[in-house]
């Protein structure tokens, strides 16, 4: 978590140098500058900006000689895939991007080239072939986990110039992505895709006041922000507003959520994992039945939600958003899921409202945790030659050396603070959930198995009596398909 802490800490650092990412500071730039002759007594030194070393990368000059460098990203419509834009179009964060692009071209002396498209198979098909036409493969998470275990991609101690002990490689994702103490793979600021994932309550705040109900922010500050107060304000907020005895889509709720995004949020915020990893194999081990705390939380869910009457319940599996989020749009929904990509759909909503963190299960629990549901994840192609390999180390250590210091804090301060917050307290919580992120492998890596596997059906069916039964006989199945996958690695 620290790096995720580091990077926030950072951005307070450099909310002066967003104008930056004009070129107008050199990113290898150490110091604000040096003091000024002074003539005034009364006149003071200009104070010295510490940059933390970690911050900075230590890449060597370099000069690949204009080559191109062919890459394909998978980019869909619910996350930031693409890595480059095509031009400056006056949108600070497209040319935010675009100002890294061509600063990464300068820098290393290459062309960037990419493809994109929502399969990457085409890029696995390619690798396979010995195609060395992509230098770097950016692809849902598990994929480039399958990828490498099958192969096709550079150990990352293989190849020059990443260094992953800088701030602007995210501890809190990597120290997952290891798999029998091999790394293939790294999450870092070059990719806005795990701050996209990131999932944040939205609350309406004329309800609130209207309902009468606590100022949640003070709640959150005061560490009194959890599952009960959920369930107390989702209750109070809940009404039959036609009177018709039944509740439709006419009338009011508390939370409006798909029905696969309730348990993996709240588990996580509560600190639970649907998949642990055994730390002297750095393998995941899949041990649910035996842990009391998941199957007594997991069932405290199905009392939460379905016993209250507070969510409308939907059953919707689309990635994008619900299609419940039309309540909340309507002020029909006291509270809402969302990711921090789909927060900028609701920039027309009418009615004012606030982002959270999800709720603590008891106020003895000591931080908030925020769930990252997935994130791109790069590959360095195994067909590759040694000297193609590490400019695609210098590419990514570059591009996220630079995102770290220009294009994050556009990202953060612009996109986020700014165009899509609508009070101050809002762009406090911000701080607050990417402090302590989680990102869980039964989540992300083995999501098809267990998240969107038993875990789904089970809470689609309000089936509570099965929990122990089914994670007993799931066990063999899910390990069987964690054991296909970490064979290739060890």
């Amino acid at each position: 978590m620290k790096k995720s802490l580091a990077i926030l800490l950072a951005v307070l650092i450099l909310l002066p140098l967003i104008g930056c990412a004009s070129g107008k500071a050199d990113p290898e730039d150490t110091t604000a500058g040096t003091t000024p002759a002074v003539t005034d007594p009364a006149e003071t030194t200009a104070p010295v900006e510490q940059i933390d070393p970690a911050d900075v990368d230590n890449l060597p000059e370099l000069d690949f000689d204009g080559a191109a460098f062919g890459m394909y990203s998978r980019t869909m419509g619910f996350f930031h895939g693409e890595l480059t834009v095509e031009e400056a179009t006056g949108d600070q964060l497209n040319d935010a991007l675009y100002e890294r692009q061509t600063a990464v071209e300068e820098r290393l002396r290459i062309s960037i080239e990419e493809t994109t498209g929502s399969s990457t198979d085409a890029a696995r098909n390619a690798i396979q072939a010995g195609d060395e036409s992509y230098k770097l493969v950016n692809a849902r998470n598990v994929l480039t986990v399958q990828y490498a275990s099958s192969g096709l991609g550079y150990l990352l101690k293989d190849v020059k110039y990443i260094d992953l002990a800088k701030n602007y490689w995210y501890d809190s994702i990597n120290e997952n992505l290891t798999l029998a103490h091999k790394t293939f793979t790294a999450a870092g600021a070059y990719n806005l895709s795990s701050f996209d994932f990131t999932h944040v309550l939205l609350f309406n705040k004329q309800m609130i006041d209207d309902l009468s109900l606590e100022n949640p922010y003070e709640l959150v500050r005061n560490g009194q922000w959890t599952w009960d107060k959920f369930e107390e304000f989702g209750v109070k907020a809940t009404s039959d507003l036609d009177g018709d005895g039944a509740m439709t889509k006419a009338d009011r709720y508390g939370f409006v959520s798909a029905t696969k995004q309730i348990p993996p949020c709240f588990l996580e915020g509560a600190g639970v994992l649907m998949l642990s990893k055994n730390p002297e194999t750095d393998t995941p081990v899949f041990d649910l039945a035996s842990d009391e705390r998941f199957t007594t939380l997991f069932t405290e869910l199905f009392e939460l939600f379905y016993d209250t009457g507070l969510w409308s319940v939907s059953v919707s599996d689309l990635n994008s958003q619900d299609p419940s989020a039309e309540l909340f749009s309507q002020n029909q929904a006291l509270m809402m899921n969302s990711t921090f990509f789909y927060v900028q759909g609701l920039r027309e909503m009418n009615a004012d409202f606030g982002v959270l963190p999800y709720p603590k299960y008891d106020a003895e629990q000591k931080e908030y945790l925020s769930r990252i549901e997935g994130c791109e994840l790069p590959l360095i192609p195994v067909c590759l030659s040694q000297a193609d390999a590490d400019m695609a180390g210098a590419f990514l250590e570059a591009m996220a050396s630079y995102s770290h210091k220009h294009t994050i804090p556009v990202y953060y301060e612009i996109y986020l603070k700014t165009k899509l917050s609508r009070d101050s307290e809002s762009a406090e919580m911000f701080d607050l959930i990417f402090a302590n992120r989680i990102f869980d492998l039964g989540d992300t890596v083995w999501c098809d198995n267990i998240r969107d596997g038993f875990i789904r059906s089970l809470f689609n069916g309000n089936s509570r009596g099965a929990i122990v039964s089914t994670l007993k006989k799931s066990t063999n199945s899910v390990q069987k398909a964690i054991d296909s996958i970490v064979k290739g690695f060890e």
